[in-house]
């Protein structure tokens, strides 16, 4: 009997301990929700057609992501969230004239972040045009449209809208046709052309995101 009493309070006590854990966890996301801006970033989306292996919407989306949750600024909503508020779009095109949807497909956040990559190509730096490719260097040009919604209002109005264009130099020997470029998520990446580039785009977006959600929200 007395083992049994033992063991049932043990076990009420890690109970009461884990509900314990659990409200101060909920609290305290209560609180990040009501002192910093609700914000629902959409995954970028990848107009490009390139022979990249992997989806750079994935990459630049995570970097951002990454980027503006370690700054603790703005308050991001959780990535299923998101994905259940796009279903809701429609078919609506975020970049149009039209915005009134968005409020109703985002309900319950303060902004929506809406990105468009248009551009990502390396070109080669021949200035001779009958040089050979793969003794030039090159350039990466990236360009990423970017629109920003307060949905605060009424009515959603847009508080940023801008294209963001981004090149980066490629030395010779680290061109597409002479370096194997690894892929992201792989040991090294950070290190390599395409990693080092899309460091700086996606710090770039998300040093401007922060900035206008921030000065809109202290308006």
């Amino acid at each position: 009997m007395s083992r049994i009493a033992i063991t049932l309070g043990i076990a009420l006590l890690s109970f009461a301990g884990c509900r314990d854990q659990n409200n101060q966890t909920y609290a305290v996301q209560a609180e990040e929700r009501s002192l910093k801006p609700i914000v629902a970033i959409v995954p970028v989306i990848d107009r490009t057609i390139n022979n990249i292996s992997w989806s750079l919407s994935e990459e630049m989306t995570a970097a951002i992501h990454e980027r503006l949750a370690n700054r603790g600024s703005i308050y991001l909503v959780d990535n299923k969230k998101v994905e259940n508020n796009v279903k809701k779009m429609a078919g609506n095109n975020p970049f149009g004239a039209n915005i009134s949807w968005a409020k109703k497909a985002f309900r319950d956040n303060e902004f929506v972040v809406f990105l468009e990559l248009l551009e990502h190509e390396e070109v080669a730096q021949n200035k001779n045009p009958s040089a050979i490719v793969e003794k030039c260097s090159a350039e990466l040009n990236t360009s990423v449209r970017v629109r920003v919604l307060d949905l605060r209002t009424p009515e959603p109005k847009i508080v940023l809208q801008e294209l963001i264009h981004d090149v980066h130099f490629i030395p010779r020997q680290f061109t597409q046709s002479n370096f194997h470029q690894i892929a992201w998520g792989q040991a090294g990446y950070e290190t390599s052309p395409l990693g080092i580039a899309h460091e700086e785009l996606t710090k770039e977006i998300s040093l401007r995101l922060e900035d206008y959600i921030i000065h809109a929200m202290n308006r």
